[in-house]
């Protein structure tokens, strides 16, 4: 387990959840031992005998389902990290019951892209959210990724955005269309320069809040409001993401979708996987939503 442990803390991992990860792979082997099974040998009906265990302790259903998700992660590095097992026994199992919040009204394609033209009929901060949407979109960005966006992660002549890591996921770097550089550059050189004259600030940031608050809250909140009154199905960034990766999934490998997304594990990617979710399938630079 160290070299686990070793693994994690090179991951990233914070040390609440290095500890019960742990704590969920040794409760798990505990119950292997008894049966005289080895974790690499386990297989999917091992599993389910573990998840019957577990009901018959009395535990809640969303509680198995944060323990299975620590054995994927232990069996993805199994798997990927010091390849001594060839299948992760735990990607087809998911628990019954459980609301997966993510998977609940997400967009398609199109309904995205509409969002983009359409904005600039409800924004009053065009220029500036109208990036940040941007960067929801195309990027699939989180919030709090924008909100430690720096100026100097923006290379308009590459055409491309350094993303930091972020307590639960990579750093990376990924492509902006050239509808986005145009539109970034206009902000940088206009309404991110008013705005901190106005208001009288100094920062590096690349996205200021409006008046004296420096909560970057309040500018999301600002464009989700925004968002609102073109549909009133948005609830928020995350159901924007959550649709974005979903559209991602349909389109390019599972590597490079964890890559783009920022997944410190690939089943974190997996679960955006829907199969025929979208009725609908456009390309993004057919419609050059520059509106």
């Amino acid at each position: 387990m160290d070299l686990f442990e070793n693994y994690l803390i090179e991951s990233g991992s914070s040390p609440e959840s290095i500890k019960v990860l742990i704590s969920n792979v040794l409760r798990y082997r505990k119950f292997l031992d008894k049966k005289n099974i080895t974790v690499e040998n386990a297989g999917y009906n091992d599993l389910i005998a573990y998840i019957k265990f577990l009901q018959q302790n009395g535990i809640k259903q969303i509680s198995i389902q944060h323990y299975i998700n620590g054995l994927r992660h232990y069996y993805n590095y199994l798997r990927f990290h010091i390849k001594v097992i060839r299948k992760n026994p735990t990607d087809n199992i998911h628990i019954k019951g459980v609301v997966r919040s993510y998977m609940h009204d997400l967009f398609n394609e199109y309904e995205l892209l509409e969002f983009y033209a359409s904005y600039n009929k409800v924004g009053k901060s065009s220029l500036r959210n109208k990036c940040m949407l941007g960067l929801l979109i195309f990027q699939g960005l989180k919030s709090e990724e924008l909100a430690k966006l720096q100026v100097t992660d923006i290379n308009l002549d590459d055409k491309r955005i350094h993303i930091a890591s972020c307590k639960r996921s990579n750093a990376r770097v990924i492509e902006l269309k050239s509808f986005q550089v145009a539109l970034l550059h206009a902000y940088l050189e206009t309404e991110r320069i008013e705005i901190l004259n106005r208001w009288n600030k100094e920062s590096d940031k690349l996205f200021i809040s409006l008046g004296n608050s420096p909560h970057f809250n309040n500018t999301m909140q600002s464009l989700m409001n925004d968002l609102r009154k073109l549909n009133s199905r948005i609830q928020s960034s995350k159901q924007l993401r959550a649709s974005v990766l979903t559209i991602w999934t349909t389109k390019y490998n599972l590597r490079k979708v964890q890559y783009m997304a920022g997944h410190r594990y690939v089943s974190s990617t997996e679960r955006y996987q829907l199969g025929n979710f979208h009725d609908l399938q456009y390309n993004i630079e057919k419609f050059h939503p520059i509106g």
